[in-house]
């Protein structure tokens, strides 16, 4: 099965939660293989970009180069981050974090919104990310 970026996205937003359910990664991974990938052999969201780019997604941009201009089936993995106030207000993630863009918002394992941080923490912290696009198309 040859990549499908609709698939994908339609999977993630068919299964996507209103609040997050800390479970990221797996419901990613479950919307890129509905998209026609293998499956992707990662524990934590930071840790997926090697599998994202060994099955043909190249990293097209990065906080330093993000122009905000994304494209249906765009995956961006963020890079893990500790307590961003230093005051255990707001919760650090040890695991980072990933989701897919459906052409309006970045969607994990909830529907987010156009900002690529899903949430205060990270826009907070705001650790490095890198985006991910499947030429394939």
């Amino acid at each position: 099965m040859a990549w499908s970026a609709t698939d994908a996205v339609k999977h993630a937003e068919d299964n996507a939660f209103a609040t997050s359910q800390k479970k990221c990664a797996g419901y990613v991974k479950k919307a890129l293989v509905a998209g026609g990938l293998a499956a992707i052999d990662c524990v934590h969201a930071r840790s997926c970009g090697g599998g994202l780019e060994a099955q043909g997604f190249t990293m097209v941009m990065d906080q330093n180069t993000d122009t905000g201009t994304y494209e249906k089936g765009d995956v961006v993995v963020i890079e893990s981050f500790a307590d961003p106030d230093g005051e255990g207000k707001l919760k650090g993630s040890a695991s980072g974090h990933m989701a897919i863009w459906n052409g309006s918002i970045w969607i994990s394992d909830f529907k987010q919104s156009k900002d690529v941080y899903p949430g205060a923490g990270y826009r907070m912290a705001k650790p490095s990310y890198k985006v991910y696009r499947n030429s394939g198309k």
